[in-house]
């Protein structure tokens, strides 16, 4: 690959969280297989399928992830932008039932808002973590109780779960951030290209599927758009709007 085009990739690659990419990617294999026949037949290529398919094992590799491609459900890996979101819900749901709870069991020490989380909370995963911490004590001593609102499951089980992997998402972004700078090229180089496949098989899938749009409106990327907005959004908690004085690190 000659020079100009790598920097081309990496510039493209680079504007793009990793996670989203990889997420996109992998869906975007899954839709590209279900409907492989008809996107053959309107210009896409097996070079390309498989071009797609194999820069995102390099992505992976490049990242040290031992998770597999997202060639079937069972591989599929949610980013960190979806288990934040997924540990914020749990939150919202133990704060809509406790007070119901703590109101008929009237337990010593624990406040009817103590799931509440604030505006700064919401905005870091660093505070969301350590949240969940503090608050692991009144899941514990709320748990069987939370069972009837839970359908019948453990809110304690739940909140470990959700705690520990959005932990581990967060730590292998920090170790992403600390590759050298010759696989953080090769990494946005491989970035850059798979956006084009991806952008290459939604524009021919929408082609082939012009006549059925519920069909064609699979072809999209609105995975990466939201690992997007909530990268950006991240980011910009790091800095005070205000003073511009940078704050607490996630």
């Amino acid at each position: 690959m000659e020079k100009a085009e790598r920097e081309r990739l990496a510039t493209k690659g680079e504007r793009e969280p990793t996670a989203g990419v990889v997420e996109q990617a992998g869906k975007s294999i899954e839709t590209g297989t279900t409907y492989k026949t008809k996107l053959l037949s309107h210009g896409f290529t097996e070079a390309k399928f498989a071009e797609l398919v194999a820069l995102l094992a390099s992505i992976t590799s490049l990242l040290g992830s031992r998770q597999g491609l997202w060639g079937t459900a069972t591989g599929a890996t949610r980013s960190e932008a979806s288990l934040f979101q997924a540990l914020k819900d749990h939150f919202f749901r133990l704060n809509l039932v406790a007070p119901i709870v703590i109101r008929e069991l009237k337990p010593k020490g624990i406040e009817s808002n103590c799931f509440s989380v604030d505006k700064r909370v919401r905005s870091s995963t660093k505070k969301l973590l350590d949240h969940a911490d503090r608050t692991r004590e009144f899941v514990v001593a709320l748990d069987e109780p939370l069972k009837a609102y839970f359908d019948g499951q453990s809110a304690l089980a739940e909140h470990d779960r959700l705690r520990t992997a959005l932990f581990e998402a967060n730590s292998t972004q920090e170790d992403a951030r600390e590759v050298s700078p010759e696989k953080t090229t090769d990494l946005n180089v491989a970035k850059g290209r798979v956006l084009e496949l991806i952008d290459d098989m939604n524009r021919i899938g929408r082609l082939a599927f012009m006549d059925n749009a519920e069909i064609a409106g699979r072809f999209n990327k609105d995975i990466l758009l939201r690992a997007r907005r909530a990268h950006r959004k991240a980011g910009s908690s790091k800095t005070s709007n205000e003073t511009g004085e940078p704050v607490e690190p996630q």
